[in-house]
């Protein structure tokens, strides 16, 4: 639906879509909500709102989520021009595992003046996001600024970069980043001056951020010959000749064929994973052919 936003200024005009889907059998409901408004020579803005949620026992993942602008693809973030200069962007996006949110403000100047043309450009960003599983946190606020002008051919620039980025609580870390830079060409004169300051503390690499969930759920034990199990031992004695049982909180790729049953299990004359296995040791090895035992020695 489009329409003009107020009747008596011809210069605005404004737009809204809506979309609603409600999946009773899937148990899903969305909406997504659209808007956009212009004042010719003085304001535009623009951006979308979306949200999902379903009441399914076992939900899609991630289904959850209720999103004003999105960082990626900056087209769908919230964004609005001013006077045509001024630039701003932003977004909000709550979701099952944590929030994150963030904005830019730019300014964009550029003039000519017969034979000669300066510019201006200055911006700075802001982004942070919040985890709950495991609890971490990131931020980053940068800022950036150049000018210059030219004229016959002869020109001076000057740019200069600053951010400040942290992170928390594993691994935590602390950064400063600071450039400056300066071109001057005089056609017989040229000087260019480039300095950078990093200042860090902390690693963002090291130690890795903790799993997101625990693998293992509970280690048990399970006899052959007794038909009660342990799912879970805490400090109990257990014959030795117990096998042990691993129960997992979410799947899990068994490259070993280590579990029974196992969906890629061998047939009992396989005799090992390939070339690629270490072996220590020698054991009496019978192919299926029925000739006579010999021993094996893996590399």
């Amino acid at each position: 639906m489009t329409q003009r936003a107020d009747s008596r200024s011809p210069d605005s005009t404004g737009m809204f879509e809506s979309l609603v889907v409600l999946d009773v059998p899937g148990k899903l409901f969305s909406v997504n909500l659209a808007a956009a408004y212009e004042k010719k020579k003085m304001l535009t803005i623009s951006g979308d709102a979306d949200a999902a949620f379903s009441w399914a026992r076992q939900p899609p993942a991630d289904v959850w989520h209720l999103y004003v602008g999105e960082k990626e693809p900056p087209e769908k973030r919230i964004r609005g021009v001013l006077l045509d200069l001024l630039k701003v962007d932003s977004y909000f996006q709550l979701r099952g595992t944590g929030i994150a949110l963030g904005g830019r403000i730019g300014f964009d100047g550029d003039w000519r003046f017969g034979p000669a043309h300066a510019w201006a450009h200055a911006s700075m960003s802001v982004d942070a996001s919040v985890s709950w599983k495991p609890p971490q946190f990131a931020g980053e606020l940068a800022l950036h600024g150049d000018a210059g002008v030219e004229a016959f051919g002869a020109k001076v620039i000057a740019i200069l970069d600053a951010s400040v980025g942290a992170g928390g609580g594993r691994p935590w870390y602390l950064e400063l980043l600071l450039h400056f830079e300066l071109i001057v060409d005089l056609w017989f004169f040229i000087f260019h001056m480039d300095v950078d300051v990093p200042l860090r503390w902390g690693n963002r690499a090291l130690p890795l951020p903790d799993p997101a969930t625990p693998a293992v759920s509970s280690v048990g034990a399970r006899h052959p010959k007794v038909a009660e199990d342990l799912p879970a031992l805490h400090g109990r004695t257990i014959p030795p000749d117990s096998r042990p049982v691993v129960s997992f909180n979410r799947p899990v790729l068994d490259r070993g064929m280590v579990g029974t049953p196992n969906t890629g299990a061998r047939p009992a004359t396989w005799s090992g994973p390939g070339p690629s296995r270490r072996c220590w040791g020698m054991w009496p090895w019978r192919p299926a052919t029925g000739s006579s035992p010999r021993r094996v020695l893996c590399r």
